[in-house]
């Protein structure tokens, strides 16, 4: 994978010996492989140097702040990986699965209130958010709310 990442970064394409050059996600696709192989070794520094060129590449596409959440979730900072989840979560805000993730995410890091702001912005107006996450069919909210209660209880956080 390095060698395609030097290839494309020096060349444009896979191998200097290709006739055609690659589109721009190729490079963009292979920095966020790199990441997640790097978070997956937990290499850390690594992997946050290669979701950090693939946000500047494109700062635009989700993705990237995704897999950088996910990078200091596994690393143990839920704050910074709830502001990297945020971060996507505000760049689309029609996004259902985007807001999920941020408020599971929210809700590991104990922000429970501004977990429930979030998952507001899908249900209906003028009622609390959680009186309609059964309705919803979102028990996952009520699950990570009930973990992060027990933990902050028993003094595990």
């Amino acid at each position: 994978m390095h060698g395609y990442y030097i290839s494309l970064e020096e060349h444009k394409k896979f191998t200097p010996e290709s006739e055609d050059e690659e589109y721009p996600t190729s490079f963009l696709h292979v920095m966020i492989f790199l990441a997640q192989l790097y978070d997956y070794e937990r290499n850390t520094t690594k992997a946050l140097f290669y979701i950090d060129r693939a946000m500047q590449h494109t700062p635009t596409y989700l993705d990237p702040y995704m897999v950088k959440s996910k990078i200091h979730k596994h690393a143990g900072d839920m704050v910074e990986a709830v502001h990297w989840v945020d971060e996507a979560r505000t760049m689309d805000l029609a996004d259902r699965y985007l807001n999920c993730k941020a408020a599971k995410y929210m809700l590991r890091a104990g922000m429970i209130d501004k977990a429930e702001e979030a998952c507001a912005l899908f249900t209906r107006e003028g009622q609390p958010a959680v009186d309609n996450l059964n309705e919803m069919q979102c028990m996952w909210f009520l699950t990570e709310s009930a973990s992060d209660t027990s933990r902050t209880r028993t003094g595990l956080t």
